[in-house]
């Protein structure tokens, strides 16, 4: 299926930097970071849970940091709980293990090596920023996470440009927000 957005770029609003965790589950999952720190794990106390085997009760910590010599920040992640002990089945990015990692854009992460999730880094206005968590929760009870990564890619690199493109859905050109009406 061939995914590609159409977004209508206000220019009056100020596009932020905002950071997005996509969750590959059953439903999947879209999580706005913006804490300093979340806890990932299958227990119910954690910020975010993962309640599949093989995640570790405490799995992972996301925590915000800030990027040398700049006016921003990004996430790390760590394997493991606070008091250091690392997951059973470790944290990946990218497709290799890590203990410790500062995250970019389109980073993909994998628990356990079962859970995958796939971080963004994006200038969004809140319209856009409305506009693409609308559009993932419309389509990700039809889309395959890994299958589209290309298309979510897409929508991204499109929320963050002043160029407008079109979204394809059924093979026919549909406007985003029409689509979003619909759902």
């Amino acid at each position: 299926m061939e995914i590609v957005s159409k977004i209508t770029m206000n220019t009056n609003l100020n596009p932020t930097e905002r950071h997005i965790l996509l969750i590959e589950e059953h439903p999947s999952r879209v999580i706005l970071l913006d804490s300093e720190r979340y806890t990932i794990g299958r227990s119910n106390a954690n910020a975010i849970v993962l309640d599949r085997y093989p995640i570790s009760r405490e799995h992972a910590i996301l925590l915000k940091v800030q990027v040398p010599h700049e006016n921003r920040f990004t996430y790390r992640i760590i394997d493991g709980h606070s008091a250091g002990k690392p997951s059973t089945n470790g944290v990946f990015v990218n497709q290799r293990q890590q203990s410790c990692y500062n995250l970019s854009n389109e980073d993909v992460i994998t628990f356990g090596g079962l859970v995958k999730a796939f971080y963004i880094q994006a200038f969004m206005d809140e319209i856009q920023l409305s506009e693409y968590l609308n559009w993932f929760a419309y389509n990700c009870a039809t889309i395959e996470f890994s299958e589209n990564l290309a298309a979510i890619r897409q929508v991204e690199s499109d929320l963050s440009s002043d160029d407008s493109t079109s979204i394809m859905l059924g093979g026919r050109p549909v406007d985003l927000k029409e689509t979003l009406l619909i759902g």
